[in-house]
């Protein structure tokens, strides 16, 4: 299928479409698994999609017990094809409706809580502090606004940019970045962490920023 066809849609595309979409992708998705405490016997991914980031919880925290939970049964259906994720648990189920039972001694979550309102991104948080264990952490690897139109306008110019030197359509760069400033304008790194301190999280740290995407974390 020629680059500038694909349909963003469809999840048998998405493992493919996505080191063309988002920059230093390996180092992004590897900073959320890194952060994992290495003995660490239960995770939590919320909005797992087709298992790329917990191909690398696999890779990097062995013998861990891991539970996926995702509302999209296609994009758990090209989970549960990978041989790598043989014995995660998978579970249809939207992350704002009752989760698997804690604690966890991480909840862990990629390019998901953006598309959220600020009411259900804190609701979210909270929720993962309920389930994590007492040095537990949480972690989002996400798209977060830095404040400023003009610098928005700018990443965003830059990602396009990116997008389309991959060979991908303009209108496949477009039906991905129109969106977006009204979905995270109230999204930042500051209010996340802020978010996270309210909450009780005795410890927060940003050990990724990259123009757009971060990566935030709490330690409760």
């Amino acid at each position: 299928m020629s680059r500038s066809k694909y349909d963003l849609e469809r999840p048998e595309n998405y493992d493919t479409l996505l080191p063309l979409v988002i920059p230093r992708w390996e180092v992004f998705y590897e900073t959320v698994a890194g952060y994992i405490p290495s003995d660490s016997r239960r995770v939590l991914e919320l909005g797992s999609g087709t298992g790329i980031l917990t191909a690398m919880i696999r890779e990097l925290v062995s013998g861990c017990d891991i539970i996926c939970l995702d509302r999209n049964p296609e994009m758990l259906a090209v989970a549960r094809r990978k041989p790598a994720l043989q014995g995660v648990t998978f579970v249809e189920r939207d992350i704002m409706e009752k989760w698997p039972q804690g604690p966890f001694d991480a909840v862990v979550t990629t390019q998901c809580l953006f598309s959220f309102s600020s009411d259900q991104r804190a609701s979210i948080i909270a929720e993962a502090y309920r389930h994590l264990s007492d040095g537990g952490v949480f972690i989002d690897g996400d798209l977060f606004h830095p404040g400023d139109p003009w610098e928005f306008a700018f990443y965003c110019s830059r990602l396009r940019e990116f997008i389309c030197n991959n060979k991908l359509s303009e209108d496949i760069a477009d039906k991905m970045l129109e969106p977006l400033e009204p979905m995270i304008r109230d999204h930042s790194v500051a209010g996340f962490r802020s978010i996270l301190s309210s909450l009780c999280f005795t410890h927060t740290a940003v050990p990724y920023l990259n123009e757009l995407y971060g990566v935030v974390l709490g330690i409760r």
